[in-house]
C-alpha cells in the first residue's frame, strides 16, 4: 500500500478521501474525510489515557516499524451515508472508501451510545490496536476526533472471510504480541481478504488485555456475537484465551459446512455439529455444494481441530500455537492430541 503520510496533498495542504464514485462531493453525495497537514502520534493521544494495572510501567511502547505516526482525519460532508456501509457492529457502522490514490479504505464511525462511550470506545481499541502489528491483522492507518470519531483501515477488497483457515493471526494476539490480547469477537465477518487472499482479524473494538499473572478476565456486560461465544463468557461472565479458542472452533465449522454459526431457527452449528464429528461422519459434515472435491485427509484435521476448539470445558481446548501445529499437519501431533482428548474427557467425566 502507498503511506498515506506519502500520498500527494492538495493546495489546501490536505489529502481528501472520497467516498462512492469520483464525482465531486457535492454532486454525487459522497462522504468526505480530509487529512490534517499535522501529524499526531498514537502514543500522545492514548498517554495519560492508557494505564497499565501496575502504575510503575511506562506508557506502552506502539507496534510495528514506524508505528507511532498514524494520519489525523476530520469529517467534512457526509451525504447519503447508507449507501456506502460495509458494516454495523454494536457501537459503530463501517463505510467503504478511497483516497486519491485509489487505495480503498474502510472507515469505522463510533456513532452509538454517549460521547463518553463513544471516547472510551476509541480510546480502548487505539489502545489495542497501538499495539498490534502482524500481516494478519488489519492495518490502521489513521483516526479523527473532530466532527465525528472515526477509524481509518486499510481495506480488504476481497470482503469476509469465505473460504480460507488461518491461525496465525490469533496465535499473534495470544502469544507474540507483547500484550495477551483477547479478541472476544472473532466471527466471519470480522476476518477480511486481502487482494492476495491473506486473512485479517479486525475489529478490536471489544477485545481486552490480559496482564501476565492473570489468567483470565471477568466481564459482568455481555457483548460480542450469539453462537460465537463460549459456554463460561455466557454463564459466568469469563474472558481468556480460550474463549477466542472457541469462537475460532465455530468459525472452522462454519468454513467446514457452509452453515453459519446460527440457523434460522437458532440452532448452534456446535449442537448440530457435535454428534457427526463424535460419529466420525466427516462426510455429513462437510459443505455438501463441495460434493467429493476435497482433500479427505486436510478436511479430517480441520474437523479434529474444530472438535477440540468447541469443547464445553475450556481446559480441553488447545491453545493457539498448538491448534496452528495441527492445521499444519504434523502427525505426532494429531495422534497425541486424539489420545489426551480422550484421556481428558474420561477424567472429566469421572469427576462429574
Amino acid at each position: 500500500m502507498v503511506p498515506i503520510d506519502h500520498v500527494s496533498d492538495d493546495e489546501h495542504n490536505k489529502t481528501g478521501i472520497v467516498f462512492s464514485s469520483p464525482a465531486s462531493a457535492e454532486d454525487s453525495g459522497e462522504i468526505v474525510l480530509e487529512r490534517e497537514k499535522s501529524v499526531v502520534t498514537l502514543k500522545e493521544l492514548l498517554e495519560g489515557c492508557i494505564r497499565d494495572t501496575d502504575n510503575s510501567h511506562q506508557p506502552p511502547q506502539l507496534a510495528g516499524s514506524n508505528p507511532s505516526s498514524r494520519t489525523r482525519f476530520h469529517w467534512r460532508k457526509f451525504f447519503k451515508p447508507c449507501k456506502n456501509i460495509i458494516g454495523r457492529g454494536g457501537y459503530a457502522h463501517v463505510y467503504k472508501g478511497r483516497l486519491q490514490d485509489g487505495q480503498l479504505i474502510a472507515v469505522k464511525q463510533l456513532d452509538r451510545g454517549t460521547v463518553e462511550d463513544r471516547i472510551s470506545n476509541l480510546l480502548s481499541e487505539l489502545g489495542i490496536l497501538a499495539h498490534v502489528d502482524h500481516p494478519n491483522t488489519a492495518m490502521l492507518i489513521g483516526f479523527g476526533v473532530e466532527g465525528g470519531m472515526h477509524l481509518v483501515f486499510q481495506l480488504s477488497p476481497l470482503g469476509n472471510l469465505g473460504s480460507l483457515l488461518h491461525a496465525d493471526g490469533l496465535l499473534y494476539l495470544h502469544e507474540i504480541c507483547q500484550r495477551r490480547i483477547i479478541h472476544r469477537d472473532l466471527k466471519s465477518e470480522n476476518i477480511l481478504l486481502t487482494e492476495n487472499y491473506e486473512p485479517q482479524i479486525c475489529d478490536f473494538g471489544l477485545s481486552k488485555w490480559l496482564p501476565e499473572p492473570c489468567t483470565q478476565h471477568k466481564v459482568t456486560k455481555f457483548e460480542g456475537t450469539i453462537g460465537y461465544c463460549a459456554p463460561e463468557y455466557l454463564m459466568h461472565g469469563i474472558v481468556n484465551e480460550k474463549t477466542d479458542i472457541y469462537s475460532f472452533g465455530v468459525l472452522l465449522l462454519e468454513i467446514i459446512s457452509g452453515r453459519h454459526a446460527l440457523d434460522h431457527l437458532r440452532e448452534s452449528i456446535v449442537l448440530w455439529a457435535k454428534p457427526l464429528y463424535i460419529a466420525n461422519n466427516t462426510k455429513d459434515l462437510v459443505d455438501p455444494s463441495l460434493g467429493d472435491d476435497y482433500d479427505r485427509e486436510e478436511m479430517e484435521r480441520v474437523v479434529l481441530t474444530a472438535s477440540i476448539c468447541v469443547e464445553q470445558f475450556p481446559i480441553l481446548r488447545p491453545s493457539m500455537s498448538q491448534i496452528a501445529v495441527l492445521l499444519r499437519g504434523d502427525d505426532f501431533v494429531l495422534e497425541h492430541t486424539e489420545r489426551s482428548k480422550k484421556m481428558l474427557n474420561n477424567t472429566t467425566e469421572e469427576a462429574i
